[in-house]
Order: structure tokens, then sequence, then C-alpha cells
């Protein structure tokens, strides 16, 4: 997963608002990364056999879903620098995608209470309690 080794810094809102998701993540999920919307992210077959059947929103709490399932399910998780640009051409609406993300969030641990990511990995990988900073949160 990536980490840093940015080449172009996205605007000082952006970074705020990014900073905000994190926070957000830390507190609502429980996931310790940096960054977690980069789209560099690799799996095993195993962890991709466990995860991806589970996985059920798409946007932008893709990334925090998969993620999150693959700290569940016990996957070792690990970010890793990469060299990244900031596109100008990508843009997000603060308000609308911001509640988005929020509401996003609150789906996946929703989904997690009631029970609708049991069932789990098939293939073998041992499951963990979710808790914000429980066993797990270390590293895919």
């Amino acid at each position: 997963m990536n980490s840093e080794l940015q080449t172009q810094r996205q605007s000082l809102l952006r970074q705020l608002f990014g900073r905000i998701f994190n926070l957000l993540l830390r507190v609502i999920l429980g996931l310790q990364f940096k960054d977690t919307q980069c789209g560099f992210k690799a799996f095993t077959r195993r962890a991709a056999q466990a995860i991806f059947p589970l996985q059920r929103i798409e946007r932008w709490g893709f990334d925090p879903e998969i993620l999150f399932l693959a700290r569940k399910f016990g996957f070792r998780v690990e970010e890793v620098a990469v060299f990244w640009g900031h596109s100008g051409d990508t843009r997000i609406h603060p308000l609308v995608d911001g509640a988005r993300m929020f509401w996003e969030m609150v789906r996946i641990r929703w989904y997690d209470v009631t029970g609708k990511y049991e069932g789990g990995p098939t293939v073998g990988a041992r499951a963990v309690k979710t808790l914000p900073g429980g066993p797990g949160s270390g590293t895919l």
C-alpha cells in the first residue's frame, strides 16, 4: 500500500480534508495508516479471495473497506513508499464528497457490527476483533 514520496503537493485545502478523513478512519474504523486512498494496493491470492467477495462499498469507501476487512481477517498490511504525483484534474467537493466519505465509513462499521462481514475467509486466515486499537491493527 502507498505511503509517501509524493512528487507534487496537493492544495492546502485538499491536504486538510485528507487529514480529517484520516482522523475519522482512525476513530471510526481503527485504521492506523498514513494514506488509504492512493490507488496502489497489492494482494496475495488468499487475501483477495477472502476480502473481495465481502466488499460492498465502491467509490471513496472502497479502500477503507478492503483494508478494514484485511485487518479483521488477520492479513498482514504494509504501507510502502512510492513515487506519486498529484493530478490537478481530480476534483473533490468538500461537503458532498466529505459527507459521502463519512457515511461510507459508518456503513463499514455498521456492516461489521451487524455481521455482514461474517463467514470470513474460507482460505485460512485468522479472524480478529475489529474494535479500534484492538488486535489486527498491525500490518496485507
